[in-house]
């Protein structure tokens, strides 16, 4: 590779929309895109490849990342060191767990090709979005942004690169009670005490693909109110400062429960129904009221999602789980358990507190726990 600037034309990229199994022990799942890098006219592959750090899918919750790079004969030219000052190398190994797939395209208009990666902490977590680069003297990937991409104004189609929500360096995005949704901010990190901010936000949680150099297909996010969710896709266009939309694919609205053949829901936006899409009976043990990195979930909801993470994700089960027809095996449909209104009968109150196994029925827009009995 001699090249990196792009001047006399415009990278060519090709989203690879690949999922493959490595082994059975451990599980590792490749995602990637392949993308000319330099401008040879020849597809370099990126792969973004997640493997637990003892080896056993079922037994940690805790995983180390490698972005791997391999020219046009599937010769590896670059993969991450374990160790080292990268920003992006240093995030991924930490204890990420979900991640979007990886896109590689022209995506700012600059004559350069990146690639994006959208990665979240926990599969409770708001998602962060990684732009990578080929430096041409360190003949290695680099990353050379790391931030979320927020609507400042709502309602004004306009996001800018922020690298904190709300611009604080300490807030950070959770769900905290059975309806509320919010944006929180530190008052005492030593007590770990927190103030509750509420409101609105809409924020870009993956570049999904480059159309043209400088227009992207994303999607979209918008909290309202403090508790509801809704979900849009978006053709965005590069403005220097972050993106503005030039049309709504698929209009913000609260995501349907319907899914595929899979049990995968295809989340397109439409008016909820009341209807329930997965019930199932479960034990909220301890393992499931904490996160990866062990930290106590402040809500039922983020208890709920982490539950069935456990459950699809790592095959730690509880005797009394029963399966959800699948429903949850997508972390996307997971994440909605912590954004939505939680109900529990007084029956099904006194189980969880006991430990003892409880009926979980998901509907549309609400959750409601009983005694199984």
């Amino acid at each position: 590779m001699k090249h990196l600037t792009l001047k006399s034309s415009l990278a060519l990229c090709a989203i690879l929309a690949t999922t493959a199994m490595l082994s059975a022990e451990p599980t590792t799942i490749i995602q990637g895109t392949k993308c000319d890098l330099n401008n040879d006219g020849k597809l370099e592959a990126i792969q973004f490849i997640p493997t637990p750090v003892n080896g056993k899918m079922a037994d940690s919750d805790s995983y180390k990342y490698s972005i791997v790079v391999k020219d046009e004969n599937n010769k590896i030219i670059w993969t991450n060191p374990e160790d080292g000052e990268d920003a992006c190398n240093l995030y991924l190994n930490l204890n990420a767990q979900s991640w979007e797939a990886v896109t590689g395209g022209d995506i700012d208009a600059d004559g350069n090709a990146e690639v994006c990666l959208s990665i979240s902490p926990s599969d409770v977590s708001p998602f962060r979005i990684f732009i990578m680069r080929w430096d041409e003297e360190k003949q290695s990937l680099g990353c050379f942004n790391s931030a979320y991409l927020i609507e400042r104004k709502l309602g004004s189609d306009n996001f800018t690169w922020a690298n904190h929500f709300n611009d604080d360096p300490e807030q950070i995005m959770l769900h905290t009670s059975a309806n509320e949704f919010a944006w929180r901010g530190r008052i005492d990190a030593a007590a770990d005490k927190w103030k509750p901010d509420f409101g609105n936000m809409t924020w870009i949680s993956s570049i999904d693909s480059v159309t043209s150099p400088g227009i992207v297909k994303a999607t979209a996010w918008r909290l309202r109110n403090g508790s509801k969710v809704q979900k849009g896709k978006a053709i965005l266009e590069a403005t220097g400062q972050g993106y503005k939309v030039t049309k709504w694919v698929t209009a913000l609205a609260a995501p349907t429960t319907q899914t595929n053949a899979e049990g995968v829901s295809e989340n397109e936006g439409v008016p909820d129904v009341e209807v329930f899409v997965a019930k199932y009976r479960a034990v909220l043990a301890p393992r499931d009221r904490v996160n990866s990195n062990g930290k106590k979930l402040e809500s039922i909801g983020a208890v709920l999602a982490q539950d069935r993470a456990n459950f699809h994700k790592f095959g730690i089960r509880q005797r009394g789980d029963e399966t959800d027809s699948g429903y949850f095996k997508s972390a996307e449909n997971r994440q909605k358990l912590m954004y939505m209104t939680v109900n529990s009968t007084r029956l099904g109150r006194e189980a969880m507190r006991a430990n003892k196994p409880v009926t979980i029925t998901v509907y549309k827009d609400r959750i409601l726990i009983d005694d199984p009995n």
